[in-house]
């Protein structure tokens, strides 16, 4: 939704410097950020669908409230459906499988029977796989990245910045450090 308005501000934008006489490097400049902006929104549709299910989050932020060390288990773990008797764990990477010890693996499921309201056996897959659903950690791994892009092209949309780029000529933003602020 959001890229679909920036392209549609784009457009606007583009078509109110129609009448006016656009410098071949301004009219790159918007045919540039409108390929830009295309290609976050086909990326964002796609990491949409690969997104955890809210209610693999809503299980593991329940599971947190009572594990620390099992909600661990969970974020890493590829999404299932809860609604079965049976969850399956299984991870694309680490050794959490043998590190899930008995007594864990009954609290689990003490837990998610407690959740969803019926008998679940809890399992553990020990091969690798390699699924296009996103865990929970890769997921908040990606919008961390999202909220850190932004606040790059914040900075460098900055005045300051382009007052600066603008006196020496030939410079470019070379390295831009975010603070936690």
């Amino acid at each position: 939704y959001v890229a679909e308005t920036e392209v549609s501000q784009l457009k606007a934008e583009q078509t109110e410097n129609a009448d006016k006489e656009m410098s071949p490097e301004a009219q790159n400049n918007i045919n540039q950020n409108q390929e830009i902006v295309k290609l976050a929104a086909k990326k964002n549709i796609e990491e949409t669908s690969m997104e955890p299910p809210e209610e693999w989050c809503n299980f593991s932020e329940e599971v947190q409230k009572l594990s620390s060390k099992l909600a661990s288990f969970v974020r890493n773990a590829v999404p299932h459906n809860l609604t079965g008797s049976q969850l399956i764990l299984s991870f694309k990477s680490g050794n959490y499988a043998s590190m899930l010890t008995e007594d864990n693996r009954e609290l689990l499921e003490k837990i998610a029977s407690d959740w969803t309201g019926h008998s679940v056996h809890v399992s553990c897959e020990i091969t690798p796989i390699s699924a296009s659903q996103l865990t929970i950690v890769e997921h908040e791994q990606i919008l961390l990245e999202r909220k850190n892009e932004l606040k790059r092209k914040n900075a460098r949309a900055f005045p300051q910045v382009k007052d600066i780029l603008s006196v020496f000529t030939n410079s470019r933003v070379t390295n831009i450090e975010l603070s936690d602020a």
